[in-house]
């Protein structure tokens, strides 16, 4: 007997818009991180004064991301970005976020939309050995701040992924 009787979250959801040559529509709001639906992956994050949300697609343990969606501003209500990508897999990819926002450091707001970030709500985060430790044979990120120049150091998730200075 199957007793599964619970439909697939998302299973009857349509696409709603196409970005950067993905299918899309708004994500389910009340899942935080990455969270496979029947059709497609939903992306959710938090960020208290962003402007702006990209996510950032990569294959498993590249260095540059292979698609770069931008969240539409209506996928955004308050300070939450979500959105549901057609067509993916949570396991075939890692993914990460940038954030745009204001940059004041006084008032404690460090935002430029070239960082690469990791996803808070991640379940797992894979790739290195020891903390800080470069993956053999990878090169280091190179990240500029104001004319600030540091090392960073690739990470990537499991179920997903992202990677941080």
């Amino acid at each position: 007997m199957n007793f599964d009787h619970k439909p697939h979250r998302g299973d009857k959801l349509q696409p709603l818009d196409e970005i950067s040559g993905y299918k899309v529509r708004p994500g389910f709001y009340d899942r935080n991180g990455a969270a496979q639906a029947a059709n497609g992956v939903s992306f959710t994050i938090h960020s208290m004064g962003a402007t702006g949300c990209t996510l950032l697609l990569f294959h498993p343990k590249e260095q540059e991301p292979f698609a770069k969606i931008r969240y539409p501003e209506t996928y955004c209500i308050g300070s939450t970005y979500s959105m549901l990508v057609f067509g993916l897999n949570i396991e075939e990819f890692e993914y990460a976020f940038q954030l745009d926002g204001p940059y004041d450091e006084k008032k404690g707001l460090r935002f430029h939309k070239d960082n690469i970030l990791l996803d808070p709500y991640a379940r797992a985060v894979t790739g290195q050995r020891h903390w800080g430790e470069r993956p053999e044979g990878e090169k280091d990120f190179v990240y500029h701040d104001g004319g600030e120049k540091r090392e960073c150091y690739p990470l990537s998730y499991q179920r997903g992924g992202g990677r941080r200075c």
